[in-house]
């Protein structure tokens, strides 16, 4: 039961973050390369979520020293207020301490070996990753008070993940990789950014200077449709530089998902209760966006790029339905729970 519930504080709806943005460097990196190593792909993988999962628990501990998880009554399960399990009574903050430390070490054990495996480059993409999830909302630096924490997050999961997925490919760094992650580190940011909303309150009491408590909630709400224009243009940009092949474009048929979101995030920014929606929705366009992208880079490095193509978009759109229906169904039962508080 005690191990249910520390996997349950890891947050693991959210990993599709990393995952995707992994895998879209390991296609980009065949793709550019066309060197193909499943155990490293396999094991950047594994890395990525054990690395995702103790950064997670670390905030939650953090969080709840700093008093920002305590201090936030307006946060929306699971999106934003972190896993509650300290706040709860759940867990201890010792025990999710003690488990962030198992997670990240077991993380760095095996990007040490994949380092080995694939050059020396991993050692810094692994300590660039340990170095932001010790010190995101942690002490002395704590990224994310300073009004960093967008631009960390964006970056590891961005830059990072795709450039480790990239590199165990190809054995080496390209501006392909750089490109390629730009996407997925707008779109990442987002995915914080909106969670960051419905925690005004609680941070701005903390003293957590996130970029929303810096600019406000209507400010704030503006910064969202900058993030998701840059999404789709750097997909433009990648395309023409010739970094991602024309294919990719269809990964802008994730368009309306940002509209609505967009709308949402403009019409309900001051109401928490009501942002959900765009949490989910957001969550969701990350994903499928990055799945879509990978696909279609897939496809355009085969000789026959329609099945592969058709395959992997329904495998795609199906994924990204059923993690829709998934997040919607939790945020429903959250707002009915507490209603009925």
């Amino acid at each position: 039961m005690k191990a249910k519930t520390l996997f349950l504080a890891t947050r693991p709806g959210f990993f599709t973050a990393s995952i995707v943005c992994v895998l879209l460097g390991l296609v980009a990196g065949w793709y550019h390369s066309r060197q193909a190593d499943l155990l490293g792909a396999a094991a950047i993988l594994v890395a990525s979520v054990l690395m995702h999962a103790g950064a997670d628990m670390m905030n939650d501990y953090d969080d709840h020293v700093n008093g920002a998880d305590e201090a936030n009554h307006e946060y929306i399960s699971p999106f934003s207020g972190g896993s509650r399990m300290i706040q709860a009574g759940v867990l201890t903050a010792a025990e999710v301490r003690r488990t962030a430390y198992a997670l990240l070490a077991g993380g760095m054990l095996i990007l040490f070996l994949l380092a080995v495996r694939s050059g020396p480059l991993m050692l810094l993409l692994a300590a660039i990753g340990l170095f932001t999830s010790l010190f995101y909302t942690g002490k002395p630096l704590y990224l994310a008070s300073r009004g960093l924490g967008e631009l960390v997050v964006g970056f590891n999961f961005g830059p990072v993940l795709v450039a480790a997925g990239y590199y165990v490919q190809a054995h080496r760094l390209s501006m392909g990789a750089l490109l390629a992650s730009l996407p997925m580190m707008f779109l990442v940011t987002a995915i914080l950014y909106v969670n960051e909303m419905p925690d005004y309150a609680g941070d701005r009491a903390a003293g957590k200077r996130t970029l929303v408590v810096r600019l406000g909630r209507a400010r704030a709400s503006y910064g969202y449709i900058v993030l998701m224009a840059a999404s789709y243009l750097s997909i433009v940009l990648a395309v023409a530089a010739g970094q991602l092949p024309l294919l990719a474009l269809l990964s802008l048929g994730t368009l309306p998902l940002a509209v609505a979101a967009s709308h949402h995030v403009l019409r309900y920014h001051d109401r928490p209760d009501a942002m959900s929606p765009a949490s989910v929705q957001t969550i969701v366009n990350h994903l499928l966006t990055g799945l879509l992208l990978a696909v279609t880079t897939y496809a355009a490095g085969v000789s026959a790029p329609l099945v592969p193509l058709l395959i992997g978009g329904a495998c795609a759109a199906f994924l990204s339905l059923r993690t829709y229906a998934a997040l919607d169904a939790m945020r429903r039962a959250f707002l009915a729970a507490r209603g009925a508080a």
